[in-house]
């Protein structure tokens, strides 16, 4: 995946999508605004991957196209999160951990449980807290679900990323 363009895409989106509406975020707006879409996001990815076991009329595991939907989503929020943050930085992975999140055994339904709750946690650390590592450990466990247990290859990440942001250019 090309972290630099997939951000450049992102930032270029929602300048663009605010220059349209004429919007001025004031300064702890943008950044508490993003953290909300981010954490609304996953929770549909979760329910989209089966982890909302209260749900009566629920979704069971949706089709790989919506969760790839979903997972995409959440990467763009990350995306704006780290920027408006700036700690982009934290987006790049090395070859070597890339290589390790693919090699990782995939979660169980209780694990993927415990991993939706730790990103959650780890996001809202490293809001309150300014807590950059913790970010860089949400971002890697959330890399290790879209890999490893969605089993997602980074070409279709990025060319499902590639076509929200051809689709949400259109709309604006």
């Amino acid at each position: 995946m090309n972290i630099e363009t997939m951000c450049k895409q992102t930032v270029n989106l929602y300048r663009q999508y605010d220059a349209k509406r004429q919007f001025i975020w004031k300064d702890t707006e943008h950044l508490s605004s993003i953290l909300v879409s981010l954490n609304i996001h996953l929770g549909q990815l979760a329910e989209v991957c089966g982890l909302d076991y209260t749900k009566i009329d629920g979704i069971a595991d949706s089709s790989k196209e919506l969760r790839l939907e979903k997972l995409v989503v959440v990467m763009q929020d990350f995306i704006l999160l780290s920027t408006i943050c700036n700690w982009t930085d934290e987006l790049s992975i090395s070859e070597k951990e890339t290589k390790r999140l693919t090699i990782l055994p995939k979660d169980d339904k209780n694990q993927l449980n415990i991993l939706y709750l730790s990103i959650e946690n780890m996001l809202l650390k490293s809001f309150y807290e300014k807590d950059v590592i913790a970010f860089r450990h949400a971002w890697i466990l959330f890399l290790k679900w879209g890999k490893t247990d969605l089993n997602f290859t980074e070409n279709e990440i990025q060319v499902a990323f590639q076509k929200k942001i051809e689709k949400d250019l259109k709309l604006i």
